[in-house]
């Protein structure tokens, strides 16, 4: 029987290792199926081999140290200070990624959907944009970001209500995108050798294409090694969904906010509008418990992240 686990840290695409003489790859996306006899000999556990003799395990690289840690792949919940860590490692990412990245678990939407979100589908409008730069209202209304059925896993649109975080750091993301649009753009017509950029309706655009963001993969990969620890994309969702018990939301919001199917509905009875105001309402403690869980970290640096004071 195989065993899927994943690289948490020091692996390389293609890379190769073996164990008790039988040869492993690992894949492009850090997964690798070993047999179960061997698992053991790669896992660790929060950090610490479960047996000492295991840290020469005989497992070895062509090239390098034996340096690979595996962990198992059906996912995992980030304790607080591994979210500590994530937050501030992604200052050092771009801030299209960074935001996208924080988003996902303030927000515990799939990554897929996030990644996909248009400027459109937050409503009402986040601000107005005039040859100037953008203009933002005076006044902060509440927004919701609908998901369409289409990108949806389950194919019913979602309403996400934001809460003031997600509104931030979607202003300091817009606000930085524009201006640097617009720097390029003043260059470009100086030179009169390029066609100016386009504003992009994706929130998270891709820096070499027309469409949304779609490398992921290799950002968490670099976070992974930045943060000395394992984690996917998807595990910000599932930790959101954990640990926003623990800071006081309903349990019966949380699938809700998850959009996840119940059984029994049908799209004829399903009412996108449902649950608004309680869903807005866990959304904003679970941001406020965030913030919490990053206070220590952040009065210790000094860092500034984008919270709603």
């Amino acid at each position: 029987m195989a065993r899927k686990l994943f690289c948490k840290l020091n692996h390389e695409r293609g890379e190769k290792f073996s164990v008790a003489g039988k040869l492993y790859t690992i894949g492009a996306d850090g997964y690798v199926e070993v047999d179960d006899e061997h698992a053991p000999l790669l896992l660790q556990n929060d950090g610490k081999w479960a047996d000492p003799s295991l840290a020469t395990a005989p497992y070895k690289r062509p090239n390098g140290p034996p340096a690979l840690i595996l962990a198992d792949a059906q996912g995992r919940v980030l304790s607080p200070e591994e979210i500590r860590t994530l937050w501030l490692a992604l200052d050092s990412e771009h801030h299209r990624i960074a935001t996208l990245f924080r988003t996902l678990l303030l927000t515990a939407q799939r990554s897929g959907e996030a990644s996909r979100m248009r400027w459109a589908q937050l409503q009402p409008t986040l601000f107005e944009r005039t040859e100037d730069g953008l203009v933002f209202p005076s006044k902060l209304e509440p927004i919701v970001w609908t998901i369409p059925g289409p990108d949806a896993k389950n194919g019913l649109a979602h309403e996400v209500p934001l809460s003031g975080a997600v509104i931030d750091l979607l202003r300091d993301l817009a606000t930085h995108d524009e201006t640097e649009r617009l720097r390029i753009n003043s260059t470009r017509r100086a030179k009169r050798t390029q066609t100016e950029r386009s504003a992009s309706e994706y929130v998270f655009p891709s820096r070499k294409t027309d469409g949304p963001y779609v490398e992921i993969q290799k950002a968490v990969q670099r976070l992974r090694r930045r943060t000395g620890f394992g984690f996917t994309a998807h595990d910000l969702r599932r930790t959101a969904a954990t640990l926003m018990a623990d800071a006081g939301v309903p349990e019966n919001i949380i699938p809700k906010i998850l959009n996840h199917t119940e059984s029994g509905v049908t799209r004829r009875h399903y009412n996108l509008h449902a649950y608004r105001s309680e869903k807005r309402a866990a959304l904003e403690t679970w941001a406020r418990h965030v913030q919490t869980m990053l206070a220590n970290k952040q009065s210790a640096t000094r860092s500034v992240v984008p919270f709603r004071r």
